[in-house]
């Protein structure tokens, strides 16, 4: 039989102890050591934007907190400097349209469990501006047709870079197609005016992006152009 001396025993037993103590009462002492207020994902001027605020509720410095914002296709995640003790720290974090738009949002803290919350956007949140496009679905080679462009911002937001680009596979107009940059008061809306002129002739697609900042709309106009030659 082997026997341990109590000089051996006596010591162990107390680190082990201390140590089991002092991590239940740092998990308990840190366990609403963080919180989040006024958190929302919303269409802020030109961009989807998360706000949200963090609060220190404890009486210690929080070191490498983060924010992960998790999406249908890919994640954003943002470092937080140290947080002082009832430190509140607002949060203006930008993100990406997400194609679902849903929003997983993730606090972290070393040591324990993440703060989630859950955010869905309604499809006319990220859809500031309505555009209606006036323009036939058949012309004829040689004759011009105007082509205008109603843009409305329905928003409750100045816009300030509204931008509208249209684009067709093959020469098929005289005219050259670019991109055109407005500003868009609250409720306001303005036309953009501009001609066609048919060169050759063809069942074409005219692409549109409409781009208010980094959030864009496809659509798309089929026109029928007869009269001349064939292009292709």
């Amino acid at each position: 039989m082997v026997f341990v001396s109590r000089k051996i025993v006596y010591p162990i037993f107390i680190v082990i102890f201390a140590i089991a103590f002092f991590t239940i009462v740092y998990f308990v002492s840190f366990s609403q050591q963080l919180s989040v207020e006024n958190a929302s994902v919303e269409f802020v001027g030109e961009k989807i934007v998360l706000n949200a605020d963090i609060v220190n509720n404890s009486n210690h410095f929080i070191r490498d907190a983060e924010i992960v914002v998790e999406m249908k296709d890919e994640e954003t995640t943002a470092k937080l400097d140290p947080l002082a003790p009832k430190e509140v720290f607002s949060v203006v974090m930008p993100l990406p349209v997400s194609p679902d738009l849903k929003y997983d949002v993730f606090v972290n803290v070393p040591f324990r469990k993440p703060l989630h919350l859950f955010f869905e956007l309604n499809e006319s949140t990220v859809k500031p501006v309505n555009a209606t496009v006036q323009l036939t679905t058949n012309m004829i080679v040689g004759e011009e047709y105007d082509y205008i462009v109603k843009l409305c911002n329905v928003s409750e937001n100045d816009l300030f870079e509204v931008s509208w680009k249209e684009s067709v596979v093959g020469d098929y107009f005289a005219e050259p197609l670019f991109p055109r940059t407005i500003s868009l008061g609250e409720n306001e809306c303005k036309n953009l005016y501009s001609t066609l002129t048919p060169i050759n002739s063809g069942q074409i697609k005219i692409d549109f992006i409409l781009g208010v900042g980094g959030i864009e709309q496809n659509s798309s106009h089929t026109v029928n152009i007869t009269g001349g030659n064939p292009h292709g």
